[in-house]
């Protein structure tokens, strides 16, 4: 578990959606202010694995690129749906902070809270940061 007030890590999930790059702008803010890696999660969803996508796909080398050469940064790219991925890899680098964005693009249910942010608020072991859309 995290020490409050503490960050030495934060996860951050990024698709290529516009609310991932809000949430990575966030993570972002959030390590400069506290020193912190910044440790960006893929999930590899099963089209991208079928297709033998590139370990680290153009759109994605691209959003890396925009990040401040002094914010300590790394990649993990974990095969299987998002919110697993990011579970994941939160625990594994053992995190302090997840932040993730909000889509909201499922069913109506998940109209104010995204399946994938839904899913990692309620399970993961630590702070988790929604970043709303838009």
């Amino acid at each position: 578990m995290a020490n409050a007030g503490v960050l030495r890590r934060v996860v951050v999930g990024v698709d290529g959606s516009p609310g991932s790059c809000d949430a990575l702008d966030w993570a972002v803010g959030l390590a400069g202010r506290f020193d912190a890696e910044v440790v960006v999660v893929h999930g590899r969803g099963l089209l991208e694995e079928a297709h033998h996508a590139p370990d680290v796909p153009g759109w994605l080398a691209a959003v890396l690129a925009a990040v401040p050469a002094e914010v300590p940064l790394s990649l993990r790219i974990i095969d299987g749906p998002p919110a697993d991925a990011l579970l994941r890899g939160a625990s594994a680098c053992e995190a302090d902070l997840i932040v993730v964005g909000r889509r909201g693009a499922g069913s109506p249910f998940e109209v104010t809270l995204g399946s994938t942010s839904r899913e990692v608020s309620s399970q993961a072991a630590v702070p988790v940061l929604v970043v709303p859309g838009g």
